[in-house]
């Protein structure tokens, strides 16, 4: 009960502190709102058309990809943000040495980042379906595609969230990451043929996912279990990771300074 207790706290002073910064809130609406304007100015996503076979799906398909690309974003920067936020505050230690693993805790940050992220989503879908006339399908898969997806993510989050333990302030290297996901993740065209590797991402693998469903192909069970292998593989190594850089940390004495 108490680890309930814990995450519903968590989340709640999150939300809060939302509230109180509300400008952070509006400013990266009109960030990835206003991207994704240019993004279909600019035609992006035509190869991912013909690439499933259904060329006037092609804004649908970039959409659903920058949608699913947020979600991910959202998640691999929200421990090592929280992280600094802690330390600047001079929490930090205390949020580490609680019974309560730090990283269980942080799933509460995450949860708010996922509500607020659904606020943003919701809004770039209004503007997509009045204005440009570009909407999604959502339905069962594609939100179980999304909570796979996300967990992975997380564990990626994991790990960048031990270096910002070691190293304090990575977030040039988060924004850099984040980007190179924009890239490297099939979110706007398809690039995993050539580098096989890139499909261990969980957001490559479910962009690959949720575009097959939106597209009304059968996706073989064998593939949602290659989905959740990937992701609860990215989510182990991110506790491991994490935890050996809390554990460096406090033998170098760094877990009280900023």
């Amino acid at each position: 009960m108490k680890y309930l207790n814990a995450l519903f706290a968590e989340t709640k002073i999150a939300l809060e502190s939302v509230w109180s910064y509300k400008m952070n809130f509006i400013s990266e609406i009109l960030f990835i709102g206003g991207l994704y304007i240019a993004l279909l100015y600019m035609d992006t996503g035509t190869s991912l058309g013909r690439y499933y076979g259904s060329p006037e799906d092609s804004k649908s398909l970039l959409l659903i990809g920058y949608i699913l690309w947020n979600f991910s974003t959202m998640a691999i920067i929200v421990v090592g943000s929280n992280i600094e936020a802690e330390a600047a505050r001079g929490t930090l230690e205390q949020k580490l040495t609680s019974i309560i693993p730090i990283y269980f805790l942080m799933i509460g940050k995450f949860l708010a980042s996922i509500l607020l992220e659904v606020i943003e989503v919701s809004l770039i879908l209004i503007v997509s379906v009045l204005v440009f006339s570009v909407g999604i399908t959502i339905n069962f898969q594609s939100i179980v595609i999304l909570l796979i997806t996300l967990a992975g993510m997380y564990g990626i989050g994991l790990i960048l969230g031990g270096l910002t333990l070691k190293f304090k302030n990575i977030s040039r290297i988060i924004n850099i990451f984040q980007t190179l996901l924009l890239f490297v993740s099939d979110t706007l065209m398809i690039i995993s043929d050539e580098f096989s590797i890139l499909n261990a991402i969980p957001l490559t693998k479910g962009n690959d996912l949720i575009r097959r469903v939106l597209v009304g192909q059968v996706v073989p069970m064998s593939d949602y279990l290659t989905l959740i292998l990937f992701s609860m593989a990215w989510l182990v190594i991110g506790i491991v990771v994490f935890n050996y850089f809390k554990k460096l940390s406090r033998i170098d004495g760094l877990l009280s300074s900023y």
